[in-house]
């Protein structure tokens, strides 16, 4: 009998709002190398899935405090 191995998948929705409120965060662990690998990981997972929509910067922070849409 063969066994099977079963895959869990998470919701690119709720990935998507964990990364968002990660760039938003100014406390002083979320500095700029930590922000542009959360940039990164989303947007490969927004494209690979096609879910791109682009993103919004946010007012008054670093290059990647960011907001990312999702179609």
């Amino acid at each position: 009998m063969k066994t099977f191995k079963f895959r869990k998948t998470i919701e690119v929705r709720k990935i998507l709002e964990y990364v968002n409120n990660q760039l938003a965060r100014t406390d002083e662990f979320a500095d700029e190398k930590f922000k542009a690998g959360m940039c990164t990981m989303i947007e490969r997972m927004l494209y690979d899935t096609g879910n791109y929509k682009g993103y919004m910067n946010l007012p008054n922070r670093s290059e990647y405090s960011r907001y990312y849409y999702e179609k």
